[in-house]
């Protein structure tokens, strides 16, 4: 099972080699949305010194735990961006652990506090509903359309080993 702290450390490492340049590992911009004070960005040797720098940082600010807010807040930010008809949330809880999940959001039962929260931020009845599915499934209906429009005017891109 992959965990945040294998992800993280497997991202940074990802940037790491994307480039050459020197670089220093802080994390000043996520201590408020963490909870605790960010350690000094420091230099960084290699992805080992990355780990360590992570190491290091997970232990002063202990886990980084997100709020139903926190959640609304990244919705707010995606309205703006995209429009409100391209938002859907869905989760996946297999093999989840409650101190990887979002407090408040252990599960799909807790999704109407998100969806209150959101109304208490203006957001309309038919914003919700889009949220909630209605955007899924108007892209899934948009998707069965398009395979059937190939279906009928294409031919398959592999018919290796296809009977006929």
């Amino acid at each position: 099972m992959t965990t945040r702290r294998t992800f993280l450390t497997q991202a940074a490492i990802g940037a790491f080699a994307l480039s050459a340049a020197p670089r220093a590992l802080g994390a000043a911009g996520n201590a408020g949305a963490c909870g605790g004070a960010a350690p000094a960005a420091r230099p960084i040797d290699g992805p080992s010194g990355i780990k360590v720098a992570i190491d290091a940082w997970e232990k002063s600010a202990g886990p980084a735990l997100a709020s139903i807010g926190n959640v609304a807040d990244h919705i707010d930010h995606i309205r703006k961006t995209a429009g409100i008809d391209h938002i859907g949330i869905g989760a996946d809880f297999y093999h989840a652990d409650t101190s990887d999940m979002v407090t408040g959001l252990g599960d799909v039962t807790r999704y109407p506090y998100l969806f209150a929260e959101l109304l208490r931020r203006g957001y309309s009845d038919e914003d919700v509903l889009k949220i909630a599915g209605r955007n899924h499934l108007r892209a899934m209906r948009a998707m069965e359309k398009v395979a059937a429009d190939l279906q009928r005017t294409e031919s398959p891109l592999i018919t290796e080993g296809v009977k006929h």
